[in-house]
């Protein structure tokens, strides 16, 4: 998935949120981050992406902006059922989870471990 020069909205200004928008921005992406809570009570995470240069939408979602995203990547906090995302989704525009997002680049293979369930909390119940 190619990001470079591509407008990509994160939607939820929370810790993962700020994750993902350094991740995205460093793929060459222009971001933009949008969160139904202003400036003072997102607080410190305001202020890091106020440091990370994004634009910011804070106090409302703007549809418009959703429309315009080629991308939206939202929050774990979120719901889906917004109506900016839902319109968004009937014009075509992509909408990814970060968990997604960030499996799309996940390059090495992942391990399943064994794990001895007889000697943790969860053993008394396997």
């Amino acid at each position: 998935m190619d990001l470079n020069h591509k407008n990509i909205l994160i939607v939820g200004l929370g810790i993962s949120g700020i994750a993902a928008a350094r991740f995205v921005q460093k793929k060459g992406a222009s971001v933009t981050v949008t969160d139904m809570a202003d400036e003072k009570k997102l607080g410190s995470y305001a202020s890091m992406a106020h440091k990370l240069g994004v634009n910011m939408e804070l106090g409302k979602h703007n549809t418009e902006t959703f429309e315009r995203s080629d991308l939206i990547v939202v929050s774990p906090g979120v719901p889906h059922t917004i109506l900016p995302i839902k319109r968004a989704l009937s014009k075509g525009i992509p909408v990814l989870g970060e968990l997604e997002l960030a499996a799309r680049y996940i390059r090495e293979p992942v391990r399943h471990q064994r794990q001895d369930h007889n000697n943790d909390a969860f053993g008394q119940y396997a």
